[in-house]
Protein backbone atom coordinates (compact mmCIF):
# COMPACT_ATOMS: atom_id res chain seq x y z
CA UNK A 1 0.00 0.00 0.00
CA UNK A 2 2.66 2.14 0.65
CA UNK A 3 4.32 2.23 -2.72
CA UNK A 4 1.01 3.03 -4.19
CA UNK A 5 1.02 6.25 -2.41
CA UNK A 6 4.54 6.71 -3.50
CA UNK A 7 4.28 5.76 -7.05
CA UNK A 8 1.48 8.83 -6.71
CA UNK A 9 3.63 11.25 -4.89
CA UNK A 10 6.20 10.63 -7.42
CA UNK A 11 3.81 10.83 -10.66
CA UNK A 12 1.87 14.29 -9.20
CA UNK A 13 5.75 15.70 -8.21
CA UNK A 14 6.94 14.79 -11.80
CA UNK A 15 3.43 16.38 -12.95
CA UNK A 16 4.17 19.40 -10.75
CA UNK A 17 7.55 19.77 -12.03
CA UNK A 18 6.68 19.76 -15.63
CA UNK A 19 4.15 22.31 -15.29
CA UNK A 20 6.54 24.42 -13.70
CA UNK A 21 8.87 23.76 -15.87
CA UNK A 22 6.64 24.63 -18.76
CA UNK A 23 5.24 27.69 -17.58
CA UNK A 24 8.49 29.07 -15.96
CA UNK A 25 11.66 26.99 -17.17
CA UNK A 26 10.96 26.90 -20.88
CA UNK A 27 10.15 30.43 -21.81
CA UNK A 28 13.59 31.68 -19.66
CA UNK A 29 15.51 29.51 -21.75
CA UNK A 30 14.19 30.67 -24.75
CA UNK A 31 15.28 33.89 -24.45
CA UNK A 32 19.04 33.02 -24.09
CA UNK A 33 21.04 32.63 -26.87
CA UNK A 34 23.98 30.23 -25.37
CA UNK A 35 26.76 29.53 -27.08
CA UNK A 36 30.07 27.51 -26.54
CA UNK A 37 33.06 29.42 -27.20
CA UNK A 38 34.77 28.28 -30.31
CA UNK A 39 38.16 29.19 -31.71
CA UNK A 40 38.25 30.87 -35.05
CA UNK A 41 40.44 27.57 -36.54
CA UNK A 42 37.61 25.44 -35.06
CA UNK A 43 35.06 27.61 -36.15
CA UNK A 44 36.21 27.11 -39.53
CA UNK A 45 36.91 23.89 -39.84
CA UNK A 46 33.37 22.98 -38.16
CA UNK A 47 31.61 25.51 -41.02
CA UNK A 48 30.18 24.89 -44.38
CA UNK A 49 31.75 28.02 -45.43
CA UNK A 50 33.63 30.75 -44.26
CA UNK A 51 33.04 34.30 -46.49
CA UNK A 52 33.46 37.72 -46.36
CA UNK A 53 30.62 39.73 -47.43
CA UNK A 54 29.30 43.15 -47.82
CA UNK A 55 25.56 43.48 -46.16
CA UNK A 56 23.50 45.63 -48.95
CA UNK A 57 20.10 45.28 -47.15
CA UNK A 58 17.87 43.50 -44.47
CA UNK A 59 15.45 41.22 -45.76
CA UNK A 60 12.11 39.36 -44.21
CA UNK A 61 11.13 35.54 -45.91
CA UNK A 62 7.54 34.56 -44.87
CA UNK A 63 8.04 31.16 -43.92
CA UNK A 64 4.33 29.36 -44.87
CA UNK A 65 6.09 27.36 -47.57
CA UNK A 66 7.85 25.41 -44.54
CA UNK A 67 4.57 24.29 -43.13
CA UNK A 68 5.88 20.62 -42.20
CA UNK A 69 8.74 22.47 -40.29
CA UNK A 70 6.41 25.32 -38.56
CA UNK A 71 3.58 23.10 -37.52
CA UNK A 72 5.94 21.70 -34.63
CA UNK A 73 7.38 25.61 -34.11
CA UNK A 74 6.27 28.45 -32.53
CA UNK A 75 7.04 30.60 -34.76
CA UNK A 76 4.30 29.06 -37.37
CA UNK A 77 3.06 31.81 -39.41
CA UNK A 78 6.29 34.35 -38.41
CA UNK A 79 9.56 35.59 -40.92
CA UNK A 80 12.48 34.86 -41.04
CA UNK A 81 15.51 37.28 -41.09
CA UNK A 82 17.02 37.34 -43.87
CA UNK A 83 20.00 39.70 -45.59
CA UNK A 84 20.90 40.74 -49.05
CA UNK A 85 24.92 40.68 -49.67
CA UNK A 86 27.43 40.89 -51.67
CA UNK A 87 30.12 37.68 -51.00
CA UNK A 88 33.14 39.19 -51.97
CA UNK A 89 35.73 36.57 -50.69
CA UNK A 90 35.30 32.89 -50.44
CA UNK A 91 37.57 31.03 -48.00
CA UNK A 92 35.43 27.66 -47.66
CA UNK A 93 32.58 26.38 -49.52
CA UNK A 94 32.76 27.28 -52.20
CA UNK A 95 31.59 24.44 -54.59
CA UNK A 96 28.54 24.56 -52.23
CA UNK A 97 27.95 28.01 -52.47
CA UNK A 98 27.44 28.20 -56.34
CA UNK A 99 25.43 25.12 -56.32
CA UNK A 100 23.03 27.35 -53.72
CA UNK A 101 24.05 30.04 -56.29
CA UNK A 102 22.72 27.42 -59.20
CA UNK A 103 19.45 26.99 -57.06
CA UNK A 104 18.15 29.82 -55.14
CA UNK A 105 16.55 32.41 -57.45
CA UNK A 106 18.05 34.72 -54.81
CA UNK A 107 21.37 34.18 -55.72
CA UNK A 108 22.88 35.76 -58.37
CA UNK A 109 26.76 34.99 -60.05
CA UNK A 110 28.37 38.27 -61.60
CA UNK A 111 31.70 37.88 -63.11
CA UNK A 112 33.39 36.89 -59.66
CA UNK A 113 30.90 39.06 -57.50
CA UNK A 114 27.91 36.76 -56.23
CA UNK A 115 25.12 38.77 -54.94
CA UNK A 116 22.97 36.39 -52.41
CA UNK A 117 21.15 35.56 -49.03
CA UNK A 118 22.13 35.14 -45.64
CA UNK A 119 19.37 33.50 -43.20
CA UNK A 120 19.17 33.85 -40.32
CA UNK A 121 17.47 31.95 -37.18
CA UNK A 122 13.58 33.43 -35.82
CA UNK A 123 14.95 33.06 -32.05
CA UNK A 124 17.48 34.63 -29.81
CA UNK A 125 20.35 33.36 -31.62
CA UNK A 126 19.35 35.62 -34.90
CA UNK A 127 22.05 37.46 -35.91
CA UNK A 128 22.28 40.90 -36.35
CA UNK A 129 24.14 42.45 -39.48
CA UNK A 130 24.35 46.39 -40.09
CA UNK A 131 23.71 47.34 -43.42
CA UNK A 132 26.62 48.84 -45.55
CA UNK A 133 29.08 47.13 -43.23
CA UNK A 134 31.30 44.16 -44.40
CA UNK A 135 31.99 40.75 -42.19
CA UNK A 136 33.47 38.02 -42.01
CA UNK A 137 31.00 34.85 -41.68
CA UNK A 138 30.78 31.52 -41.21
CA UNK A 139 27.47 28.86 -41.20
CA UNK A 140 25.73 25.75 -42.86
CA UNK A 141 23.88 25.23 -46.14
CA UNK A 142 20.74 23.85 -45.88
CA UNK A 143 18.44 22.95 -48.49
CA UNK A 144 20.92 25.37 -50.75
CA UNK A 145 20.71 28.25 -48.83
CA UNK A 146 23.65 30.00 -46.62
CA UNK A 147 22.06 30.14 -42.98
CA UNK A 148 24.20 31.87 -40.04
CA UNK A 149 23.19 32.66 -36.37
CA UNK A 150 24.66 34.22 -33.10
CA UNK A 151 26.69 30.98 -32.23
CA UNK A 152 28.90 30.46 -35.78
CA UNK A 153 31.77 32.69 -35.80
CA UNK A 154 31.60 35.84 -37.25
CA UNK A 155 33.53 39.14 -37.40
CA UNK A 156 33.11 42.75 -38.36
CA UNK A 157 35.65 43.07 -41.46
CA UNK A 158 37.82 46.56 -40.47
CA UNK A 159 41.45 47.35 -40.11
CA UNK A 160 42.16 44.60 -37.45
CA UNK A 161 40.61 41.49 -38.40
CA UNK A 162 42.84 42.01 -42.30
CA UNK A 163 45.21 40.89 -39.94
CA UNK A 164 43.70 36.92 -40.36
CA UNK A 165 43.29 36.52 -44.07
CA UNK A 166 46.40 35.20 -44.35
CA UNK A 167 45.73 32.40 -42.14
CA UNK A 168 41.97 32.08 -43.27
CA UNK A 169 43.93 31.19 -46.69
CA UNK A 170 45.50 28.12 -44.75
CA UNK A 171 43.12 27.30 -42.24
CA UNK A 172 41.64 24.30 -43.99
CA UNK A 173 45.04 22.63 -43.63
CA UNK A 174 44.77 22.74 -40.13
CA UNK A 175 41.69 21.05 -39.62
CA UNK A 176 43.07 17.54 -38.91
CA UNK A 177 43.81 19.15 -35.81
CA UNK A 178 40.84 19.34 -32.71
CA UNK A 179 40.76 22.71 -30.81
CA UNK A 180 39.26 22.32 -27.25
CA UNK A 181 38.23 24.74 -24.97
CA UNK A 182 39.02 24.56 -21.60
CA UNK A 183 38.12 26.60 -18.53
CA UNK A 184 40.28 25.52 -15.61
CA UNK A 185 43.79 25.20 -14.91
CA UNK A 186 43.63 21.43 -14.41
CA UNK A 187 41.48 20.94 -17.58
CA UNK A 188 44.13 23.04 -19.42
CA UNK A 189 47.64 21.33 -18.10
CA UNK A 190 45.95 18.17 -18.19
CA UNK A 191 47.49 15.53 -21.09
CA UNK A 192 46.31 15.85 -24.56
CA UNK A 193 46.02 13.64 -27.25
CA UNK A 194 47.95 13.88 -30.48
CA UNK A 195 45.52 15.64 -31.94
CA UNK A 196 44.48 18.61 -30.12
CA UNK A 197 45.26 21.63 -28.60
CA UNK A 198 43.67 23.12 -25.72
CA UNK A 199 42.28 26.89 -25.45
CA UNK A 200 42.19 28.45 -22.25
CA UNK A 201 38.93 30.01 -22.43
CA UNK A 202 38.19 33.01 -19.42
CA UNK A 203 34.72 34.58 -21.19
CA UNK A 204 36.29 37.80 -21.26
CA UNK A 205 37.08 39.55 -24.57
CA UNK A 206 40.89 39.41 -24.02
CA UNK A 207 40.40 35.57 -24.75
CA UNK A 208 43.47 34.81 -27.24
CA UNK A 209 42.67 33.46 -30.55
CA UNK A 210 45.81 34.75 -32.66
CA UNK A 211 47.48 31.13 -33.08
CA UNK A 212 47.32 28.28 -34.95
CA UNK A 213 47.27 24.63 -33.47
CA UNK A 214 48.98 22.83 -36.84
CA UNK A 215 49.93 19.22 -37.12
CA UNK A 216 53.58 19.20 -37.66
CA UNK A 217 56.40 16.09 -36.42
CA UNK A 218 53.69 13.62 -35.72
CA UNK A 219 51.28 16.16 -33.37
CA UNK A 220 49.29 18.60 -32.98
CA UNK A 221 50.55 21.61 -31.17
CA UNK A 222 50.49 25.59 -31.11
CA UNK A 223 52.24 27.70 -33.50
CA UNK A 224 53.98 30.95 -32.47
CA UNK A 225 52.73 34.35 -33.03
CA UNK A 226 53.60 37.59 -31.45
CA UNK A 227 50.37 39.03 -31.31
CA UNK A 228 49.57 35.63 -29.09
CA UNK A 229 52.09 36.54 -26.63
CA UNK A 230 50.97 40.07 -26.14
CA UNK A 231 47.67 38.98 -25.55
CA UNK A 232 48.45 37.02 -22.93
CA UNK A 233 50.76 39.02 -21.76
CA UNK A 234 47.77 41.76 -21.07
CA UNK A 235 45.88 39.71 -19.70
CA UNK A 236 48.07 38.80 -17.15
CA UNK A 237 48.19 42.16 -16.18
CA UNK A 238 44.67 42.33 -16.15
CA UNK A 239 44.49 39.13 -13.95
CA UNK A 240 46.70 41.09 -11.37
CA UNK A 241 44.69 44.31 -11.16
CA UNK A 242 41.39 42.60 -11.09
CA UNK A 243 41.66 38.88 -9.95
CA UNK A 244 37.98 38.46 -9.68
CA UNK A 245 37.55 38.94 -13.05
CA UNK A 246 39.46 35.03 -13.60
Amino acid sequence: MFGIYLKTALLKLTWIFCLVWHLIGEPLLNDVCTCMPIHPQQAFCDSDFVIRVKVKKKLNETRWNQLLIERQSKSFGQTRPKYEVQIQTIWKGEPLIIKAAQNDRDTKVINIRIDSVIYTSLDKCSLNLSTGKKYILSGNVINNKLYVTKCHWHLEWNFESKRIRRRLRRAEFHCRCLIEPCFTNTSCNSQQNRYTCHWPIKFDPRDCQFRTCQYEAGGCRWSSYIEMDVCKNVRGVHRLKYPSHF
